[in-house]
């Protein structure tokens, strides 16, 4: 919207006050002592100073202090410097606003407070369930993608249908799941089926023969969905024997698939 995405916070536990506030330059309050030139502006300070939009990522992640401290600066528009006797306030100027993001499953992580609900305006991005919309969305972006990183490669009809077949199987285990150990730690969602993909076609470009096969693709998706091992393993290891072995018997492509995945949950394991 104000032609930059630099300015960004990411929310974590770790993420503190000086991350949406100020720091300071160490060696230059040493040599010098505390002032405005020592003071090193957070992200969302400079989008105050400069009128424009400012981004926190995974608001939800972050503790209730950062957001509370979030609260007065979307109240009050501006972030005072206690340290400094003379030019110790920033004012946000016109143009300046807050996009924050959280995903709907981290809502109990540390949810949001009535008072800092009531300072954002709340847009919720459904999950796409349609296959064929979400085949045209990972199409479209894939292929933003090659034209990014300058790659000429096609991506066959087949392995985007079995790349999409595949996470919704693996959705439908995740509902039917009846503990928390039995479900991926992955959301399975549209953007991580585009995750899979572009390591898929990176490793083909930079360390196979640049084509994309199915072996890469199953490799890939192992690779990028096992993040709890040895517990996700486990549950792919489970879907791959009960899931995609059938389908490699009698078909080629899914074969492939069935191998490349194999190999990289042996070498994880």
């Amino acid at each position: 919207m104000c032609r930059n995405s630099t300015l960004v916070v990411q929310g974590t536990a770790g993420t503190t006050e000086d991350h949406i506030k100020y720091s300071w330059n160490v060696s230059m309050v040493i040599a010098k002592g505390q002032s405005r030139e020592a003071m090193i502006p957070s992200p969302i300070m400079t989008a105050m100073e400069s009128g424009v939009i400012g981004r926190f990522e995974e608001l939800t992640r972050s503790t209730s202090d950062v957001q509370d401290a979030l609260i007065s600066i979307l109240s009050e528009k501006y972030v005072s410097i206690p340290e400094l006797d003379d030019d110790n306030i920033v004012f946000a100027q016109p143009g300046f606003s807050i996009i924050a993001t959280a995903n709907s499953r981290d809502r109990g992580v540390n949810d949001l407070s009535s008072a800092l609900k009531r300072r954002f305006n709340f847009v919720r991005i459904p999950v796409v369930t349609n296959k064929k919309s979400e085949a045209e969305i990972v199409r479209f972006r894939t292929a933003e993608l090659l034209r990014r990183h300058e790659i000429d490669l096609e991506v066959p009809p087949t392995l985007l249908d079995v790349l999409l077949q595949s996470f919704a199987d693996l959705r439908s285990a995740a509902e039917s799941a009846t503990s928390d150990d039995e479900k991926l730690e992955s959301a399975l969602s549209t953007a991580e089926q585009i995750g899979v993909l572009e390591d898929a076609i990176l490793h083909s470009q930079f360390f196979g023969e640049r084509a994309l096969t199915a072996e890469t693709l199953g490799s890939s998706l192992v690779g990028s969905l096992a993040r709890r091992a040895p517990e996700d393993l486990a549950i792919l290891n489970k879907f791959w024997h009960g899931v995609v072995e059938p389908r490699g018997k009698d078909d080629g492509t899914w074969r492939g698939f069935l191998e490349g995945g194999r190999n990289t949950i042996a070498t994880l394991s």
